[in-house]
């Protein structure tokens, strides 16, 4: 049986940005996984709170992806860009 990854091990390989790298990147739409580390949670939990509707920023479907305006995340965390 394979062993699912938890949050503890997805952080240690360097996936997701910090917020300074967040702040200070010029895409418009970020993934899941990339504002994961910063929300503290692994990207397919994100996915399952946008796919119900329980994220409080907007978000966006994409194909099989949702993905987050990144200045609209930021608004929500607070930072103003």
């Amino acid at each position: 049986m394979e062993r699912q990854l938890d949050y503890a091990s997805y952080t240690r390989k360097g996936c997701g940005m910090t917020m300074d790298e967040i702040i200070r990147s010029d895409q418009e739409m970020l993934t899941m996984a990339q504002i994961s580390r910063v929300m503290g949670m692994h990207p397919s939990r994100l996915n399952e709170y946008a796919k119900t509707g329980q994220l409080m920023f907007a978000v966006q479907k994409s194909g099989n992806r949702w993905k987050v305006p990144r200045r609209a995340f930021l608004k929500w965390m607070g930072v103003e860009v």
